[in-house]
């Protein structure tokens, strides 16, 4: 079974600078809180000891700083790692608040608080144009003004357009937008912003072994909401000509070890098929691709 008392492991370093020795002894909290529409957050409270010099450790330290970057890492100790040395990355984030508390008590306190490296794209709304840019090349600019690099998939972000409007938007509620219309994913990990296809899924795997360090497992496979084939229909106002375009659920995405799409296996063994249909206006890309090239739009396997 597993063990009921496994003790977490931690390390934490800043500016790429171990610190957990130093700090573990006057560690009151460590939080991390991790979202998948918004920047990853992290908290690290210390108790802070006042010195016969009237200096304050912690809060005096140099290396705590606005825009320090913090690494935050963490294990637990099981039967196959009993002294938790498989670390995994728990936050690669910055300093962004830097709250002391003093008391007349002497219970100081001092809490750091900070992001992961998205939160720079979630600085206030703006309203600015992109002429004569491809999607690639608008990621590419904003990932450079928020100090970050970039990687962008596929030849559909090399479309050039014409004129693209960024209104009242964060940076980051734009990338989505623009992400959306064409079926990509748009996140940040470490310092680089990525813009990838909707049906790449990265290598970032966790594994877990049942009676070791998982505790139950209940997967569920169902046949609702599942389609054999999408078909997406638009107009194209320059050519005034409708614009049609279709694919079946075939998808590259992983399908939980199963052999078939869920819209495969709905007309495998019910013996029906299932379409979805979508009528609403295509965004610029999706008047430019053609039909082999609609699958960006394509409701994806749903078990």
């Amino acid at each position: 079974m597993p063990d009921s008392d496994l003790r977490p492991i931690w390390k934490m370093s800043v500016e790429s600078k171990d610190i957990w020795d130093e700090i573990e002894g006057d560690i009151e909290e460590i939080v991390v809180d991790s979202s998948l529409f918004l920047p990853d957050m992290f908290v690290v409270r210390l108790q802070v000891l006042k010195k016969d010099d009237e200096s304050f450790p912690w809060i005096d330290d140099p290396r705590f700083v606005i825009g320090a970057k913090v690494v935050i890492e963490a294990a637990a100790a099981t039967i196959r790692d009993p002294k938790g040395e498989k670390k995994g990355k728990l936050i690669v984030g910055e300093i962004t608040a830097l709250e002391p508390e003093f008391s007349s008590h002497g219970n100081h306190t001092m809490l750091m608080r900070g992001y992961d490296m998205s939160n720079r794209l979630h600085f206030g709304r703006v309203t600015r144009t992109y002429t004569e840019m491809s999607d690639k090349e608008i990621v590419e600019k904003i990932a450079k003004d928020a100090n970050l690099t970039s990687e962008v998939d596929g030849y559909e972000a090399g479309i050039k357009f014409d004129y693209v409007v960024q209104y009242n938007q964060t940076d980051a509620e734009f990338l989505a937008e623009r992400a959306k219309r064409l079926g990509y994913q748009v996140f940040v990990q470490d310092s680089k912003l990525f813009f990838k296809k909707g049906d790449k899924f990265t290598e970032l795997t966790a594994e877990f072994e049942l009676d070791d360090d998982l505790l139950s497992f209940r997967p569920r496979m169902t046949v609702a909401h599942q389609a054999t084939s999408t078909r997406v229909v638009g107009w194209d106002p320059v050519n005034k000509e409708k614009i049609e375009g279709k694919s079946d659920s075939e998808s590259t995405w992983n399908q939980g070890g199963m052999k078939e799409t869920g819209g495969k296996t709905v007309e495998s063994k019910l013996k029906i098929s299932a379409s979805k249909f979508c009528g609403c206006g295509l965004s610029d890309q999706h008047q430019r691709r053609s039909q082999r090239d609609c699958k960006g739009i394509v409701q994806r396997p749903e078990f």
